[in-house]
């Protein structure tokens, strides 16, 4: 048998599929990085490597919470919030390849399908909405609106 040849022990089991890098990438654009996240959990949970999928989840959580935080103290700019937006994407391309690329080639060059497009632009856009909705709640308990929201004429005043 050839390298080529020798099944990846992280292969899915038969008639599971998994997501491309290139919908993993569509999801995080649409839905942030905890959508990526979420794809790349749902390809190790199809990998039976439910440990890895925790590690993931892990990780990915806490790799949103230092980008959030960055955006909170660092100055406001849209080159910054670019940045860490491309940021996000590079991030999720590059750890899909590196942590699923050679499961996922040999997956598909043995016959394995994919999960639809459609589905991970959907699962982009769902995760999307569940964070503008806790964004929203955040913002109705603590009162607190974030000061871009605030109208220009009482964004420096105190009463």
């Amino acid at each position: 048998m050839s390298p080529m040849e020798i099944p990846d022990r992280r292969s899915p089991a038969p008639g599971r599929r998994l997501f491309s890098t290139q919908q993993v990438v569509i999801a995080t654009v649409i839905g942030s990085l905890i959508a990526g996240i979420l794809l790349i959990w749902l390809n190790y949970r199809a990998m039976q490597r439910p440990d890895l999928a925790t590690r993931v989840a892990l990780a990915g959580l806490t790799l949103q919470g230092i980008l959030l935080f960055l955006g909170f103290v660092l100055p406001e700019s849209p080159w910054l919030s670019l940045t860490l937006m491309f940021a996000q994407i590079l991030l999720v391309w590059l750890g899909t390849e590196r942590l699923q690329g050679p499961a996922i080639h040999y997956h598909l060059r043995n016959g394995g399908a994919t999960h639809s497009t459609w589905l991970a632009v959907g699962m982009g856009f769902a995760v999307g909405f569940a964070l503008l909705i806790l964004f929203v709640a955040g913002i109705m308990v603590t009162g607190v609106p974030p000061a871009t929201l605030q109208p220009a004429s009482q964004a420096g005043s105190s009463y």
